[in-house]
């Protein structure tokens, strides 16, 4: 059973947790699966890919008077999914989330079901009752999860991956194609950003490095993809932030378009020059192995899991988000005006992807680990 509590199940804002849970399903056609995740304004109770999906809400009259009136919440979801796992008594408990309290999902289940809980985050501390099993997404995130207390005999790291099907390189007729049919220019190079629009991300990097270059004669367009969180609003610089992008989209140098679904996502990284993903902090970044998978040059932040798939100048590019921003313009123009050193990098990049991160070889590792806990 995989239970993401903070997303729905099939994804529809291309949030890692689901979308590594359904992906993973995919890929393990031997177990029947069945899925719990957040309604996200899907129906109650449905199937996905002919699996059953049981879904959360909490009404907003529900989150008011217990969680901020009474700061209590009498039907926590722990509660709710052990009522699940009674009526369909699954053999182990995947869970999308860190924090996950095992000991309270037990206490009211029953009985010791194995539960396998995957760290997208590395910000928790270990619970005095462990999981049986944790899936670190990078040995960055193993790392942390180990010097904050975690038992190291337990934490696996098993990458998250890319589906080929969705995501792989396009020749030049095609990469016209799809900008003609995106509405993009097919005479200007174009950037590309996709993620949550916030400081952690880099987005401040990608706006400040497009006004740089904007006045230069090839005309370089940057297209930026992805929510913008609840709360950004209060970042440090946010309303400058947000006058300076409409001031880029007023000029004709950025197109700034909300999160758009996973195939199209793919068809904008198809028709891109480059993808420009300066992020301060990523535990594994699915962004860019993604954008590697396409054969795009990636230029990343040096952060994080991003340094376990780009190795700098050999497959994509690595800067420090604290270099200086002439760094990162100076980077960024190098590589529009040379067409071959992308190409190069594109081509060693989606071969990495092929090699070591296709969602195939997630789950083989991922079916190892079940095997030996069922077996316990």
């Amino acid at each position: 059973m995989q239970y993401v509590p903070h997303g729905a199940i099939p994804d529809t804002r291309g949030f890692a947790p689901a979308i590594v849970a359904q992906e993973l399903a995919l890929h393990l056609p031997g177990y029947k699966h069945v899925l719990v995740s957040a309604r996200e304004g899907l129906q109650a109770r449905a199937s996905w890919n002919q699996w059953p999906v049981y879904r959360f809400e909490s009404s907003r009259l529900y989150t008011r008077v217990f969680w901020k009136w009474f700061r209590f919440n009498p039907w926590p979801l722990e509660r709710r999914l052990a009522a699940i796992a009674r009526k369909v008594r699954p053999d182990i408990l995947h869970v999308h989330q860190l924090e996950f309290d095992v000991a309270s999902f037990r206490k009211w289940l029953g009985w010791n079901l194995p539960c396998v809980v995957h760290a997208h985050v590395r910000t928790q501390r270990p619970q005095a009752i462990p999981a049986n099993a944790y899936i670190a997404v990078s040995g960055y995130v193993r790392k942390e999860l180990v010097d904050k207390g975690f038992d190291p005999h337990l934490v696996h790291v098993i990458h998250n991956g890319v589906n080929p099907e969705v995501f792989h390189a396009a020749d030049v007729p095609q990469k016209m194609a799809l900008r003609l049919a995106l509405g993009l220019p097919v005479d200007r190079p174009i950037i590309f950003f996709f993620g949550r629009k916030q400081h952690v991300k880099g987005y401040d990097i990608c706006l400040n490095v497009i006004e740089q270059l904007s006045a230069e004669e090839y005309r370089p367009l940057m297209v930026t993809i992805g929510p913008l969180p609840p709360g950004t609003e209060r970042e440090l610089g946010y309303a400058e932030r947000q006058l300076q992008c409409d001031r880029l989209i007023q000029c004709g140098a950025l197109l700034d378009l909300p999160a758009r679904p996973h195939a199209e996502l793919a068809q904008y990284l198809a028709a891109a020059d480059m993808v420009l993903l300066p992020t301060r902090h990523e535990p594994q970044g699915m962004v860019v192995l993604e954008a590697m998978a396409m054969g795009c040059a990636v230029l990343a932040g040096a952060t994080g899991g991003v340094l376990e798939s780009i190795t700098d100048d050999v497959n994509g590019g690595l800067l420090s988000a604290d270099a200086p921003l002439e760094h990162w313009v100076s980077a960024v123009r190098y590589w529009l005006q040379n067409p071959a050193h992308r190409q190069r990098l594109g081509a060693a990049a989606a071969q990495t992807v092929k090699q070591q991160f296709e969602w195939q070889h997630a789950a083989d590792k991922l079916d190892r680990l079940y095997q030996t806990l069922l077996k316990c």
